[in-house]
């Protein structure tokens, strides 16, 4: 899963293939291919791509995000169903993660030119990147990864071999000062804060094996029974029901296979 806005999700069923699905309609399609062009001046390359969805409301349109290499910056707007290429990415050492959609932008770890970590934030209107501060102590974008929690920007730990107690929440967006820390009694390798639960609690996913009911207030945690969750499971968003419709779907008969074969993902 690549994002989730609206009640649409972002999925890559197998590599290099990506639909945008509604699960409450059952409505589907998949993304064309990406249009590649050589790329001429120097950039700072990497082995892989990265993906991010989002949806921009001053344009009242969803739309899929590529960056090549580390390099090619190239969006594809379901609105008008195309793809363009915008500014190189600005920034280096890019990692892995899908992108995180947050108020119209979509959001990256990565390092900035000075050798300090940086949020690269692509708005999706107006298609330019501009930088986000994290948290002071975080001066190693390794071992960390964006997610979002009740429309606030989080930076959270995710790291194998080295566990910690804390994940940050950003209470006013774009303000450096605003980085509040949450600590956890408990100490975790990965942790996804996933929903608010009746408003004093916070539902997550520890160590991708389990799913708690943590207490921000004590940093207590519950263990949530999940019967039928295999392990290690992924999670990145809380999926919101929704009847977005699918609108710009390929007009063609196999739309209805592929979205049966997305289905029985989902539900399986």
């Amino acid at each position: 899963m690549l994002g989730s806005c609206n009640g649409l999700v972002c999925i890559m069923p197998q590599p290099e293939a990506f639909f945008v699905f509604n699960p409450s309609t059952r409505e589907s399609m998949r993304v064309p291919d990406c249009p590649m062009s050589s790329h001429s001046d120097p950039c700072d390359e990497v082995g892989y791509d990265v993906h991010g969805f989002g949806y921009a409301p001053s344009v009242k349109d969803y739309m899929f995000v590529k960056i090549h290499k580390g390099c090619s910056v190239l969006i594809f707007s379901l609105k008008n169903n195309s793809w363009k290429t915008v500014q190189d990415f600005p920034y280096k050492h890019l990692l892995k993660n899908p992108g995180t959609a947050l108020n119209g932008a979509v959001h990256w770890l990565c390092m900035g030119p000075d050798h300090l970590p940086v949020i690269a934030a692509l708005d999706l209107a107006e298609q330019k990147f501009s930088g986000l501060s994290p948290p002071e102590s975080v001066i190693d974008s390794n071992g960390y990864t964006t997610g979002v929690l009740r429309d606030c920007l989080c930076l959270l730990h995710h790291n194998d071999h080295d566990r910690q107690r804390i994940f940050w929440i950003m209470k006013e967006y774009g303000v450096k000062e605003s980085w509040t820390r949450i600590l956890i009694a408990e100490p975790f390798f990965s942790l996804q804060p996933l929903c608010y639960w009746k408003n004093t609690k916070i539902l997550v996913a520890r160590n991708r094996r389990e799913m708690l009911l943590f207490n921000p207030r004590d940093g207590t945690c519950k263990c949530l029974l999940a019967n039928g969750l295999q392990v290690p499971f992924y999670v990145d968003v809380f999926y919101v029901y929704a009847l977005v419709t699918v609108r710009f779907l390929q007009k063609d008969p196999r739309k209805f296979i592929v979205s049966c074969l997305i289905s029985a993902i989902v539900d399986r």
